[in-house]
Order: structure tokens, then sequence, then C-alpha cells
């Protein structure tokens, strides 16, 4: 629930978070530093509502873009994680998005410059 839908994550270590397959892992490792690969499924929209009958509820028609996506991603981050270890899955994966840079000033040169001319 910490990972919006559409997101997965490898990662080696940190607490259960609530999850308590998670908490019996740990505790029957006698430590939490592992693998994982976190499947992210968002939180339920309103505060009130029960995060238990969240996670165990079926995904809505419009997530299963975002829920195949993610399984694809998972599958990749595995084959990664068996061939090539934890760190190669983790830089496969875990890579998000960068936004898109724009020029703060899209008017400031009124004509091509140096970058624009094409070579012949």
């Amino acid at each position: 629930m910490d990972l919006p839908l559409g997101r997965v994550q490898v990662k080696v270590g940190g607490g259960d978070a609530g999850h308590k397959g998670v908490g019996s892992i740990m505790e029957c490792l006698g430590t939490e530093a592992f693998a994982r690969l976190r499947v992210g499924v968002g939180r339920p929209g309103s505060q009130g509502d029960d995060v238990t009958d969240w996670v165990l509820t079926g995904f809505d028609t419009g997530e299963d873009e975002a829920l195949e996506a993610s399984l694809a991603s998972a599958a990749q981050g595995i084959g990664e994680w068996a061939g090539g270890g934890i760190a190669k899955a983790q830089n496969r994966v875990n890579r998000r998005a960068r936004p898109v840079n724009k020029p703060l000033c899209p008017d400031a040169r009124s004509g091509p410059g140096p970058l624009d001319r094409k070579e012949d």
C-alpha cells in the first residue's frame, strides 16, 4: 500500500510496514536484511476505508493497464534478479520516468541557434 498502483520496487532490508507475512519472514530469518520485490496496490480513496478489505478486494476495471504494466515490470525484475543479481534488478525496476525538461523561456530565441542548424 505504500507504493502507488503500477509502481514496482526491488529493495534490500527495511521494516515490515505492518505486513504480517513479511514480519513472519523476518522472525524466521532473524534479520530484516533480505531482498524484496514490492508491487504497489495504492491506498483506499477514503481514510476511513478498511485497509484489509482494500488489499483483499479485486482491482477495478480501470486499473487493468497499470496492473499489467506493474506485473510485466515485476517479471522483468525477477529475471534480472535471477540472472544478474539484486543490484541489476534494482537498476532495471526502480527507475522512474523523468519529467521532460522544457526551456524556462521558450520564446527567448527568435531564430535558429547553433544547436538548431542541420549538418549537410
